[in-house]
């Protein structure tokens, strides 16, 4: 069959009546799905990019790295010092950790490999069979942490991890899961970045609104670490990579289809143009200079001083 003939067909595919209402019904059904998460898709294309299991930032040592310089093994040791962080830090080192959202099982794996015990707890489908196949003596909880069992692991975790996942918990509501799921002398270790103010992108809890709340329920930061800059580096990357192949590429496929495919590109322009501002609008949210003036990226150590169970 000739191209030209696949290429009409194709299209009345996409341009029938029929088809265009049970799309628009599949999409409303999609956004309300309350299992979305349970199969994040954009994860695994992380996972499957940099061939890591790691799904954090990274953390450069030397803040003045320069982006075009990095290579992805320098991107994994970046990953790899990130996840390091946290393992000077478990004070009750015979009681189990808990990695909220732990993604690919990476830093819950890093515990394993140290010797401490800990549970992994994500409600993605795909990272709870990965992690299941490649760390089998890994315990996995599979649900959202609000959907914990506090009454099992009731006072039960020397340790909670939060590493870039408290940005997607209901605060309020994640602090009385805690309290119950922290032996008393226990430890919240979060590495997170958070809003200073005002921000044109609204990931990340309000520094302000944070401090004050989990002050407000009896937890107290007993030390603060800054390490804005040197998840920075990993954000400098991001943009070149986007500017100098992700926008040409895009550019270039588009090209080719408005020059082979004038009649389809006429039809779908406005849908192209709403994909060019979104690709633009998404390459300025990683510029690192936006990132560091309207985010702070901590690392934090966090105490219960005020028993609340």
């Amino acid at each position: 069959m000739k191209l030209s003939k696949i290429n009409k067909k194709s299209v009345r595919k996409i341009f029938n009546p029929i088809r265009i209402i049970k799309a628009v019904r599949i999409q409303k059904k999609s956004k309300k799905n309350p299992d979305r998460c349970r199969n994040d898709a954009q994860l695994k294309f992380y996972s499957s990019v940099f061939c890591s299991d790691y799904l954090h930032y990274g953390y450069f040592k030397d803040v003045n790295t320069d982006p075009a310089d990095i290579s992805f093994n320098d991107f994994h040791q970046a990953q790899v010092d990130y996840a390091l962080q946290f393992v000077d830090h478990i004070e009750l080192k015979d009681l189990p950790i808990l990695d909220i959202g732990c993604g690919m099982g990476g830093l819950t794996n890093l515990f394993y490999e140290k010797g401490f015990k800990a549970y992994a707890l994500t409600p993605d489908l795909h990272q709870v069979d990965y992690i299941k196949a490649k760390c089998p003596n890994i315990p996995v909880i599979g649900t959202k942490f609000e959907e914990i069992d506090s009454v099992k692991y009731q006072n039960y975790f020397g340790t909670l991890i939060t590493s870039e996942s408290l940005q997607y918990l209901h605060l309020e509501h994640s602090l009385d899961l805690m309290n119950k799921l922290l032996v008393k002398e226990g430890t919240w270790l979060v590495c997170d970045y958070f809003r200073k103010g005002e921000s044109h992108e609204k990931s990340g809890h309000n520094w302000d609104y944070f401090s004050q709340t989990i002050a407000k329920n009896g937890w107290t930061i007993i030390s603060e670490t800054d390490i804005t800059l040197n998840v920075a580096v990993t954000l400098g990357y991001a943009y070149e990579f986007c500017k100098r192949i992700g926008l040409p590429l895009y550019e270039f496929i588009i090209g080719k289809i408005k020059l082979k495919q004038a009649g389809f590109s006429y039809l779908a322009n406005d849908l192209l143009e709403n994909i060019d501002q979104n690709l633009h609008s998404g390459i300025e949210v990683v510029k690192p200079q936006r990132f560091i003036d309207e985010k702070k990226y901590v690392f934090l150590i966090i105490k219960r001083t005020v028993d609340c169970s």
